[in-house]
């Protein structure tokens, strides 16, 4: 099973958190049961890239609290491979991507252009940023953009998946895949 970007219970009270701290059990339905329900029926490849993700309790320890600073917001779902990466999307992009690369599928690994593409087509249909939920005035002092994912712009995705899409053509190249 692969998982990722799927909000789960935490460890501490069995709620739902996002990074904010904030109770989304009424938002989140408990789709994180079927990692628990899956355990010991075969591998589980969990994606996360805040700790509250399905699958990231084997991290646990090492995750931060919410952005209140009091709330324990870290999984209480375990995976067999937790997948941590700067963004959810950048992670399963890097799976998918491997996964071709080794088929020598190049054509299969998005570009950096087709990336920003899609954060732009999500957008336009209504998907919002989620650190700062598309207001200026949570983008602390204009750190974090206001249009894209995860603070950062579509451009900056983009040149991580073309970093991404370069490097495995180059393993592919010299054997190392």
């Amino acid at each position: 099973m692969l998982a990722g970007e799927l909000c789960s219970r935490n460890w501490n009270d069995g709620i739902r958190r996002n990074m904010r701290g904030t109770n989304i059990n009424d938002w989140n339905p408990p789709v994180d049961e079927m990692l628990v329900q899956f355990k010991d029926s075969g591998l589980i490849v969990a994606v996360g890239d805040g700790g509250n993700e399905a699958g990231m309790a084997n991290l646990k320890d090492n995750i931060p609290l919410a952005l209140d600073g009091k709330t324990i917001m870290a999984s209480g779902v375990y995976s067999d491979i937790p997948v941590t990466s700067w963004n959810s999307n950048l992670g399963f992009q890097a799976i998918a991507s491997a996964a071709a690369a080794i088929e020598g599928e190049f054509d299969l690994i998005p570009t950096g252009k087709q990336v920003i593409k899609t954060i732009e087509a999500a957008l336009d249909a209504g998907a919002v940023e989620g650190i700062t939920l598309g207001q200026r005035e949570n983008s602390m002092n204009e750190i974090y953009e206001t249009r894209g994912v995860d603070g950062f712009s579509p451009y900056v995705h983009a040149a991580d998946q073309d970093k991404l899409r370069s490097t495995l053509i180059q393993m592919k190249i010299k054997a190392m895949l």
